[in-house]
């Protein structure tokens, strides 16, 4: 028998590092992306919806009420109420840009553990995977925000990463285990949330399917009955019994023709360069918000390009897969993708891939992106020129980034509505009328503060946008009124959070709806700058702007 040879003189790689290196370089690049996320928190919108998940976790933490349902869906019939808890985790932060800071860390600690997953043995495409997947998401939404589709974003990549390593070989109970929790917890999160319930069950059985033995031992022993039975019990009391609670639950769309849904699915999946085309450019440029001095000519070509080179790679990349009938790990992202855009019209839901109701989309990006930039099966030589395109593509969203965060914040221009008010301006506002109020005499013991939104006033605001959203909020706030006494859904719900959570005031106009709140002798009014003082504000009012937000003091006199 021929001896083993000595450690020194075994072959060593060199044309990667180890993976120690590949770790220290994920490392600086998370640091990177989480200060990215750091100065981004600072314009997040929490727009009316998004705060109203805030404020129900609030609200349950100070033991006001227990939450049955949470927000609404198009027919008005209430959702589960996993949104709500997570705003009950959420609401143990001090602040809002605290909220958002948790929420895009979770997000970017995911993408780093699925890309650590599908490529630690090849340090240079971890690296890409994780620049690109980490680098545009956060500048895309604006701030991170508790709103349905990001959340299941945050599923979607959970359920990815236990598949890639129940399909390494890892042992099957912990990532099944997981995986069923994924699909019990989607429904829980949104409605919608029923079809990654599927596409999680499907890609599940499909490996099982394929390796076998995986599948076994899965219920042995009295520790894994329990814990199955508990997840069981856990999910049935927040996910099906706030279903069980709300009378008449129906789900959007089946009431159209079986064939037009058979149709819309089929070309859905013939179109499926098209698709990928619309689910990545479109999101990814969804910056409603940015002025043209923000976002210049050149600069938005720069940004078009780079999104024409994800949807391309990503593209070839299966190609190259297909022809070869060999697929990566990666392209399951892929994979689930699509089969969620082929199943959505089919079950009812709206058509992705044909450009409908592409904002619903967004939790697809992360799985895109990882893909784009980890599936194509190059020779390792040439991962120096993948990492560099991500390199490439990650600058151009840092860069818009720092655009956002300097632009939104300096610009007094006119906007949309009040969700484009950033959040340092509205916690500078919230700030103030606190310390006002604290300072005047007999008030520094009211916890009752006079305070008014005009962000919902149509006479000053003309866009259809604005005047369709004081509708949705009218309407589903006295839907909710029927399940909560405090009628959560109203205008200017994340300046009450802050004023509630950080200096423990709340608003004297607590309890009523959207539709009986006016303005009568409040001695704060909340305005947009850029846009004119409400005529019922009396002239002897005093103004301080705070950026775009605009506080008006009236007292009394």
């Amino acid at each position: 028998m021929q001896p083993m040879p000595k450690p020194s003189s075994l072959p060593v790689s060199s044309d990667r590092p180890g993976n120690s290196a590949a770790l220290l370089g994920g490392v600086l690049i998370f640091l990177g992306l989480a200060w990215q996320r750091w100065e981004l928190a600072g314009v997040a919108q929490w727009r009316e919806d998004q705060a109203t998940n805030l404020w129900l976790g609030l609200q349950m933490w100070r033991g006001v009420y227990f939450a049955p349902v949470g927000l609404i869906n198009s027919l008005g019939t209430p959702n589960p109420n996993g949104l709500n808890w997570l705003g009950f985790a959420l609401s143990a932060l001090p602040s809002l840009r605290l909220a958002s800071l948790a929420l895009g860390l979770v997000q970017l600690g995911l993408i780093a553990r699925l890309c650590w997953l599908l490529f630690r043995e090849t340090p240079l495409l971890f690296w890409a995977a994780l620049l690109a997947a980490g680098s545009c998401l956060q500048v895309v939404l604006t701030g991170v925000e508790l709103w349905a589709q990001w959340t299941l974003g945050l599923l979607n990549l959970l359920f990815l990463g236990e598949l890639v390593r129940l399909r390494q070989g890892a042992p099957p109970f912990w990532p099944v285990f997981l995986i069923v929790n994924c699909v019990f917890a989607a429904p829980a999160l949104y409605l919608g949330g029923v079809l990654n319930s599927a596409g999680y069950a499907v890609l599940l059985a499909a490996v099982l399917w394929r390796h076998p033995a995986r599948g076994r031992d899965l219920f042995g022993g009295f520790r894994k009955k329990v814990l199955w039975a508990t997840a069981l019990l856990l999910h049935g009391v927040l996910v099906w019994l706030p279903y069980v609670q709300v009378a008449g639950l129906s789900v959007t769309g089946l009431d159209r023709p079986f064939a037009q849904r058979l149709k819309e699915s089929a070309l859905t999946l013939a179109e499926f360069p098209v698709t990928i085309y619309r689910l990545l450019p479109h999101e990814l440029e969804n910056l409603t918000q940015v002025t043209p001095r923000i976002m210049a000519p050149d600069f938005y070509l720069a940004l078009r390009l780079s999104h024409y080179a994800v949807a391309g790679l990503i593209f070839a990349s299966l190609l190259w897969q297909l022809a070869r009938r060999r697929f990566s790990p990666a392209a399951l992202g892929v994979g689930f993708a699509v089969l969620l855009g082929v199943a959505s019209p089919l079950l009812g839901g709206f058509a992705w891939g044909l450009g409908e109701r592409l904002d619903q989309a967004p939790q697809l990006l992360p799985l895109l992106l990882v893909a784009a930039f980890g599936a194509f099966p190059l020779p390792r030589q040439w991962h120096g020129l993948l990492l560099a395109l991500a390199v490439v593509f990650a600058g151009v969203h840092f860069e818009l980034g720092r655009r956002l965060d300097a632009g939104l914040l300096d610009d007094r221009g006119p906007k949309l509505g009040e969700a484009d008010l950033p959040l340092d301006d509205r916690r500078r506002a919230v700030d103030f009328i606190a310390a006002d109020w604290a300072a005047k005499a007999g008030r520094d013991a009211a916890r009752k503060v006079s305070v008014f939104y005009s962000f919902g006033d149509r006479e000053l605001y003309h866009e259809p946008e604005v005047t369709t959203w004081v509708v949705v909020i009218e309407r589903y706030g006295a839907i909710m009124a029927n399940f909560y006494p405090d009628a959560p859904y109203t205008i200017g719900r994340g300046y009450d959070w802050e004023l509630l959570r950080r200096w423990h005031l709340e608003n004297q106009d607590e309890g009523k709806l959207q539709t009986e709140r006016r303005w009568n002798g409040h001695r704060y009014t909340l305005s947009m700058v850029g846009l004119p003082v409400p005529s019922y504000v009396p002239p002897s009012a005093q103004h301080h702007e705070f950026g775009r937000v605009r506080v008006s003091v009236f007292d009394g006199r």
